[in-house]
C-alpha cells in the first residue's frame, strides 16, 4: 500500500532558522520539498499577547515519514515548545 501525503507546517523566528530546519529536513530525506513565507503572528504566551516576526514553513512529506518528521523538528527547533500542524490527504 502507498503512503499518502502530508503537508505539515511550522514556524521558525527567523530566516537563519528556517533554512537550518529545511536543510537538515531534506537531507535527512523527511520531506521532498519545503516551502518558507515570512509571517506576522500574534499569539498568547505564558499570559500575554505575544506579536512577532516569524517564518512559516510548509513541508511537504509522506504519512510514513511524519513520526521521524516531528521527531526531527522536536529535536533541533529552537523553540521549547514548536508548533506543528500537518494534513493528509
Amino acid at each position: 500500500m502507498e503512503s499518502r501525503y502530508c503537508m505539515v507546517m511550522t514556524t521558525a523566528p527567523d530566516r537563519e532558522e528556517a533554512e537550518s530546519l529545511a536543510d537538515g529536513i531534506l537531507n535527512n530525506r523527511l520531506a521532498a520539498c519545503v516551502q518558507m513565507a515570512d509571517i506576522r503572528s500574534f499569539f498568547l504566551w505564558e499570559g500575554a499577547m505575544q506579536k512577532e516576526s516569524e517564518v512559516a514553513l510548509y513541508i511537504k512529506t509522506t504519512e510514513a515519514r511524519y513520526s521521524d518528521l516531528e521527531a526531527y523538528i522536536q529535536e533541533y527547533h529552537p523553540y521549547d515548545v514548536p508548533d506543528f500542524i500537518s494534513s493528509v490527504f
